[in-house]
């Protein structure tokens, strides 16, 4: 209570003039408060926050290349994929190896012999593609001719059969000359 009635002395005490300059000096301080003190600190706000939504910007720009990239990457994955799908098909380079080994292979599965392979050269067709040319006689039974070509028609890699004779016995023996066609690039 005293604290109050000092106070209240003191404003009765103080003149018209004193309160109006009191009053100015109360509005200068507080002038000068907001002018160097409040107003740099809100334009280091504003700042802070345009560089904040500068970064944000960054950031999903970014994100984005990153997503792009990935999606490249999925993209190159599968590309890469379905090249090497088919490069069995048709393959960059002939591999006669391969083929002669595949030839036997299919052989042996269907229980057939073979009397010869004979590679007959290379030619190229009119895209492009080339092609290895193979002469090939079989000795077996009628079943294991017919799996043999079978199987080598359903082959992942492209290959034409030009030309095919069987010869069959009563015994259900026979032999078989044909001449096939392998496709590369």
């Amino acid at each position: 209570m005293k604290g109050k009635l000092f106070s209240l002395k003191i404003n009765n005490k103080l003149s018209q003039r004193e309160k109006k300059l009191l009053f100015l000096l109360l509005i200068v301080v507080i002038f000068y408060f907001f002018t160097n003190v409040f107003i740099p600190w809100l334009d280091g706000y504003k700042q802070k926050q345009e560089k904040l939504i500068a970064l944000r910007e960054e950031y999903k720009k970014t994100l984005d290349y990153y997503n792009e990239l990935v999606r490249e990457k999925k993209n190159l994955e599968e590309y890469k994929r379905k090249r090497e799908e088919l490069k069995s098909v048709l393959p960059d380079s002939s591999n006669t190896e391969d083929v002669l080994v595949n030839i036997d292979f299919l052989a042996t599965k269907n229980k057939v012999k073979i009397l010869m392979i004979k590679p007959e050269g290379e030619n190229k067709g009119e895209s492009g593609e080339k092609y290895a040319f193979f002469s090939i006689q079989l000795e077996g039974s009628k079943e294991g001719l017919y799996s043999f070509l079978s199987d080598l028609e359903k082959q992942k890699r492209l290959i034409f059969i030009d030309n095919l004779n069987i010869n069959l016995n009563d015994s259900n023996a026979g032999s078989a000359e044909l001449k096939v066609k392998y496709c590369y690039f």
